[in-house]
Parts: structure tokens; C-alpha cells; sequence
């Protein structure tokens, strides 16, 4: 895989999530389409997914997974329920 600018990324956030299976699926597909992406696992000290979330607004990724222990601050921060 060959990450460049152009590169969309997206993942999955969770503590743990280093066990998932998420990026080897995802990053198989896009591969398989031919998709400039990729697809990581963030493992976030849970006192830092609020500045994850702002990092996110800022559009530096495509989109995320979001696995305990972060589903209800996932909720909270939702623009749209």
C-alpha cells in the first residue's frame, strides 16, 4: 500500500481495538476496487477522544468505526442522531 496526499483514510476507534479485524477487511476491499484508501485502527487513551472528534470535524479523515469504549461520547458528539 502506498499512502500518498490524495490518500482518503479511515478507521476504526476503540481501547482496546488493536484485535480488530476491521482494517485487514477494509483495506482488502479497497485494495480489490482499486481505491486511493486506507483504513487503521486508533487506539485512544479514553481522556483523548474528545480532541480525536475535533480532529475529525477538521476533515482529516474520511470517516470512523466507533467501538467501545467510546460508543455513548461517540453518540454525545454526533452532529445527527
Amino acid at each position: 500500500m502506498t499512502l500518498t496526499a490524495a490518500t482518503r483514510l479511515a478507521g476504526v476507534v476503540g481501547r482496546p481495538v488493536r484485535h480488530s479485524l476491521s482494517p485487514v477487511i477494509h483495506n482488502a476491499w479497497l485494495a480489490a476496487a482499486g481505491l486511493d484508501g486506507a483504513y487503521v485502527a486508533f487506539s485512544l487513551a479514553p481522556e483523548r477522544f474528545s480532541a480525536f472528534v475535533e480532529g475529525f470535524r477538521g476533515g482529516s479523515l474520511a470517516g470512523v468505526n466507533v467501538t467501545l469504549p467510546f460508543k455513548t461520547d461517540a453518540l454525545a458528539a454526533a452532529d445527527r442522531v
